[in-house]
């Protein structure tokens, strides 16, 4: 199925230009559709949404996951978007694209996509759940995702990095095996999934999704790392339980932290209701919604908003994905979801 970004908004490289400090762009007055009040919520949803829906390339039919960053560039927002093709049937096949954008809603990839393309290592059948960040200290671009092989006699599953002065020249800074083994229990955890990559002078940090062993319930945990390469430190205290609300019941797929300028943190996060099988010993997440909870200590604990889930239904589909990032006094945020229609 194709994957859709939608933009909405909450009030409150060694690149080829120098960056300058953070900027105020308010996309209600450079794009050419205005912002409705969405129910119940703080959110503002963009009237022509969605914003992309692909870009015809011949590499790929469709999309598989994205990640989405805004970045101050001589004064003004550069929008970019990292974008994989679908796995092939029978699995594998997957390929990186990258496009930019002056106002996060028309689209330009580039000539030379795709700038990866998946050569049968240990993540030969996905590359999933990007997140994309810039490393001011070594001037380089970070993407942190989901790898994994299924194999009916050795799988593998991990967290894969990549890193880039550019945004597009993406290397592997370790070798082609993944920088964090999910396959087996580390830290007393069984790990699920990435869910999301910080950076600050002092290090990374990202958020997990795991479970006790024998329990299913994808909940959020934290990690830190002052190498992307690691060694990393797991948190075994959790950041957000699953449950027992129906609407994250199973757990998290999806999650981003941002600080705003005033009030308290925010994680935005997809939670879905239940597991579904797919094939033999493989299920995955059913039930997907967009939901909100806030801390007002730093982080150290989250209560979720009872409005939740978000009343983004995305023609009946509920996203499977969410970015959020800090741009001047307002967060933006990006939903991606799968279309019924568009295919």
């Amino acid at each position: 199925m194709r994957s859709l970004a939608w933009v909405l908004l909450l009030g409150a490289c060694r690149p080829e230009y120098g960056l300058v400090s953070n900027v105020d762009v308010d996309p209600a007055e450079v794009l050419p559709c205005g912002f409705t009040p969405v129910p119940d919520t703080d959110l503002r949803a963009y009237d022509c949404n969605p914003v992309f829906t692909g870009t015809d390339e011949s590499w790929t039919d469709g999309l598989g996951a994205v990640a989405f960053r805004a970045q101050p560039l001589l004064g003004h927002a550069l929008y970019q978007l990292w974008y994989t093709s679908p796995p092939k049937a029978g699995g594998g096949g997957w390929a990186l694209g990258h496009a930019i954008s002056a106002n996060g809603v028309d689209w330009e990839p580039h000539p030379n996509n795709p700038l990866v393309v998946e050569d049968g290592g240990w993540d030969a059948t996905s590359m999933d759940q990007l997140a994309v960040v810039w490393d001011a200290r070594k001037q380089r671009y970070v993407l942190a995702y989901q790898g994994y092989r299924l194999d009916p006699v050795d799988s593998e599953f991990g967290m894969g990095v990549l890193t880039a002065p550019d945004a597009v020249s993406f290397t592997s800074p370790i070798g082609r095996y993944p920088v964090l083994d999910l396959s087996v229990v580390q830290n007393g955890k069984d790990y699920c999934w990435p869910l999301s990559l910080d950076w600050s002078p002092q290090g990374y940090k990202g958020l997990l999704a795991g479970h006790e062993v024998g329990d299913q319930r994808c909940q959020i945990y934290g990690f830190e790392t002052g190498d992307i390469s690691g060694p990393f430190q797991l948190t075994s205290q959790l950041v957000l339980p699953a449950g027992p609300e129906p609407y994250d019941k199973a757990g998290m797929a999806s999650a981003a932290i941002v600080t705003p300028e005033e009030g308290p943190m925010l994680l935005f996060y997809v939670g879905f209701a239940a597991w579904v099988p797919v094939q033999e010993n493989v299920v995955t997440p059913e039930g997907y919604s967009l939901n909100l909870a806030t801390s007002s200590d730093g982080g150290r604990t989250w209560v979720k908003d009872p409005r939740n889930p978000l009343p983004i239904a995305l023609q009946g589909e509920g996203p499977s994905h969410v970015a959020a990032q800090v741009v001047g006094p307002r967060v933006h945020l990006w939903v991606t979801a799968d279309h019924p229609e568009l295919g």
